[in-house]
């Protein structure tokens, strides 16, 4: 990567709600006078009797209730005791499975911006160690826009993409993104050949992956991209261990959006990537990799070449300050995901081509060493059943050149329906190369459909 973007901490996995409702499974199985179930007094003729067919069914009614209202941990707790009193049941199970599906929903909002991001915002769709192995399996469809405003140029960049599941294919998946920049540029700038005062119009781009699972421990891609007249192509491979993962990557002519001037003249990157996944406990992990690109734009295949490397150390744990009764709505839930982030995005170029128009020397490619520290909070919370709020902020520091300044971000996340998720998200980066000052600033939505 040739620009150093902060990923904001949008916390990839609500981990407060699944957290909340499985203590709730585990109380003690004593009944209230406030619980649906009411236990008679112990005795020869009643304990001995069977419930009847009418106290189920109100029962399962009252979870039906708790699941429409998002009580989710009074469901699970009434649940728990059906199972226990009816061992088997197949109503019970089913109900068991709603509760299921509805924390899965729940699990699904809140990866819909890192999945359905489209590739030059930097999303995890094509890292084989970046996505959630559970949700390889699932089909979905996704469609975003987003708006990225920089001092050079204002972008509306639309993506369409998905993921399907190939069944009987022995866990091969076929992962798609397309994308089409809408580039206004705000200030004179530099080509290859000659010089132009502006550009409006636009830029597609695509991407195509094919992954395969190997049995639980290794994972393999084949990507395939193209951009204007150019075609180029990628391959991954991960080993899984219980700690993590580890991926070796490679690309050929990937389109490479980071600069108006890649944009504008179809930008790619050569590179040979080597990364490692740390998970230290479920709250602590951390992502390191080192890469060497080679970065080519129209009429010059020889743009910039350097070393790189990027590393993420992300804690994220559930906090609640106060008790919560048993039956509370999840809108009243004071649980909070607090995170902790540091980040380095560096690259240290070894070549930088210049160029002569006329009697002046320019860079066709404008790139310059950098090394961005970044350190930022971040807070995550359910507000209301079916709504999640994120939000980060924080400092970056560009050793190199000295600079600073502050970062941010925040998104909404809404799951109408159990397999619809749409996100609003908006943010302010610090990002390296030639123009160490600049901030870059993205505010967009999302929308994701399983099936």
């Amino acid at each position: 990567m040739n620009r150093a973007i902060m990923k904001n901490g949008y916390v990839k996995y609500l981990l407060a709600t699944v957290a909340f409702a499985g203590l709730a499974t585990f109380l003690p199985l004593s009944a209230s006078a406030e619980e649906p179930m009411q236990v008679a007094a112990a005795n020869t003729s009643t304990s001995t009797k069977a419930p009847s067919s009418d106290n189920l069914r109100l029962m399962l009614d009252q979870v039906d209730l708790d699941l429409d209202t998002g009580k989710y941990d009074a469901a699970a707790t009434l649940i728990k005791k059906l199972k226990a009193k009816y061992p088997n049941n197949p109503d019970v199970l089913a109900a068991e499975a709603d509760l299921n599906d509805h924390l899965s929903q729940k699990s699904n909002a809140a990866e819909v911006s890192d999945v359905c991001m489209p590739n030059s915002l930097e999303s995890n769709n094509t890292d084989l160690l970046q996505h959630d192995r559970s949700g390889m399996k699932e089909n979905f469809l996704c469609g975003g826009y987003n708006r990225r405003i920089t001092p050079q140029a204002v972008e509306q960049i639309e993506n369409l993409g998905g993921q399907v599941a190939l069944p009987y294919a022995g866990g091969v998946t076929i992962n798609a993104d397309f994308e089409n920049d809408h580039l206004n540029t705000a200030e004179q700038f530099d080509l290859a050949r000659g010089r132009t005062i502006s550009f409006y119009g636009d830029r597609q781009q695509g991407t195509v992956m094919a992954s395969k699972a190997f049995g639980s421990s290794q994972q393999g891609a084949l990507m395939l991209y193209g951009i204007g007249n150019n075609a180029g192509g990628g391959a991954q491979y991960a080993w899984y261990d219980r700690w993590g993962g580890t991926s070796v990557q490679g690309n050929f002519n990937k389109p490479d959006w980071d600069y108006v001037e890649s944009t504008v003249e179809y930008g790619t990157k050569d590179n040979v990537i080597i990364e490692r996944k740390q998970v230290f406990t479920p709250d602590l992990q951390a992502v390191l990799n080192g890469q060497y690109n080679h970065y080519s734009i129209q009429y010059d295949e020889d743009a910039a070449d350097g070393p790189g490397l990027n590393f993420n150390l992300d804690y994220d744990h559930p906090f609640s300050f106060s008790e919560q009764g048993p039956n509370s709505p999840s809108w009243m839930n004071d649980e909070v995901t607090l995170g902790a982030h540091y980040a380095v995005e560096a690259e240290y170029l070894t070549y930088v081509n210049h160029e002569f128009n006329g009697a002046d020397l320019y860079h066709p490619l404008p790139m310059t060493s950098y090394e961005v520290h970044t350190f930022t909070a971040s807070a995550e919370k359910t507000i209301l059943p079916n709504l999640d709020g994120q939000l980060s902020g924080g400092y970056g520091v560009d050793r190199i050149s000295g600079t600073s300044g502050p970062i941010y971000g925040g998104s909404l996340t809404y799951t109408p329906w159990q397999r619809l998720g749409i996100d609003i998200h908006g943010s302010r980066d610090m990002v390296g190369g030639q123009n160490l000052s600049e901030k870059e600033d993205v505010v967009g939505t999302s929308l994701k459909w399983t099936w």
